[in-house]
Formats: C-alpha cells, structure tokens, sequence
C-alpha cells in the first residue's frame, strides 16, 4: 500500500493500547487503513451461549447478573481513538469515519483518555483462566 503521506497515528495511541492490553484485551492497529476505518480493532473475552433460548430465559440469566458485568452480543469491536489535547471541534469524527460508523452493523466507540474505557467496557479485567 503506497501513501501520499506517512499515517500519523493519535499521540495518546500508545497509552491507550497499553490501557487495553493491561486490562486483558487484544488489539490490532489499524491506523493506516484510512478510508475511515477506525485506528483499533479491539477483542474481548465474551459470554457464549450454546443453545436456543427464548428471549425471557435471556432476560432472566441478564437479572441474575451483577450490575458491573457488560455481557457484550459479539467480542470484537472497533476504536476510533482522538487526541484529547486537541479542542473539541478538532476531536469529532472525519466525515468518512461518521459514515463507517453509521455502516458498520457491530458497536464503534470514540475514546480519548483511559476513562473512556472504564465508560465502555465496565472496570473489570479480563484474564485467562
């Protein structure tokens, strides 16, 4: 893939993937997709439900569960990450990343500081067992 310029990734893209990988998660850098694809792919361990349920047995096992538990459809999702040192009109998605948004069937988050990633993903860590 040849670039008219050198991709630059967020300056808190480091940080941010380290947040991640500490918490247990995998990442992949996208960063030089461009054509608004977001900067990370992100996978977390997930609950897998083997079987037929009806919705009010899922509604009944979701009751059970702790407040603090995120029980997540899928395991993968996508990252588009913003310079939070950038003022806010800076920081908002590129026309093309908003359309990628809006197409893409799964969640997409926009996260500036490790905060947002307590907002989206819960306080917990993931580990292997």
């Amino acid at each position: 893939m040849s670039y008219a310029y050198a991709p630059a990734r967020d300056k808190n893209h480091k940080a941010m993937t380290e947040t991640l990988h500490a918490r247990g998660y995998s990442t992949v850098d996208c960063s030089a997709v461009g054509r608004g694809f977001p900067d990370l792919v992100v996978g977390a361990p997930g609950l897998t439900i083997i079987g037929a349920i009806s919705r009010a047995q899922r509604m009944m096992i979701m009751s059970m569960l702790p407040s603090s538990v995120r029980v997540w459809k899928g395991v993968t999702v996508l990252v588009e990450l913003k310079n939070p040192d950038l003022p806010k009109n800076k920081r908002k998605l590129r026309t093309k990343q908003a359309e990628f948004a809006r197409q893409w069937p799964g969640p997409t988050f926009v996260m500036e500081v490790e905060k947002d990633i307590t907002k989206e993903f819960g306080e917990h860590k993931f580990m292997e067992v």
